[in-house]
């Protein structure tokens, strides 16, 4: 009986763990199935050096980049003051899904450019 119960305190010990994740960087909010990352401190930056890029631009005449410009529109209504994470990945259909990954502030969002905007208090 002993036996029993100093193997069931042991298999009792051994199974409790603590599953508590501290997530403090954004790469811990990225979802797993991501294929892409991008990374960058100010979106203004990044839409310019999308639209400099010549690769990219001999690349926008295809219906993915067309595609792919419409989806992330709406990149235009952020403000993000610190770091901001980009994440593409394909879901089971097979399209492209995206994240937007940053940390959260006050005037995150632009809302003066949004229409018919009405903010309820």
């Amino acid at each position: 009986m002993r036996f029993f119960y100093l193997a069931l305190i042991t298999i009792l010990f051994f199974s409790c763990s603590n599953n508590d994740i501290n997530r403090i960087n954004l790469v811990d909010f990225v979802p797993e199935n991501t294929s892409i990352i991008i990374k960058s401190t100010n979106i203004e930056g990044l839409k310019r050096s999308i639209h400099n890029s010549s690769f990219l631009q001999k690349l926008s005449k295809t219906n993915s980049y067309q595609n792919l410009e419409n989806k992330l529109d709406g990149l235009s209504y952020l403000n993000p003051s610190n770091d901001i994470l980009i994440c593409f990945s394909n879901d089971s259909k097979d399209s492209l899904q995206y994240s937007i990954i940053t940390k959260y502030k006050e005037d995150l969002f632009i809302t003066d450019s949004l229409p018919n905007y009405i903010e309820e208090t």
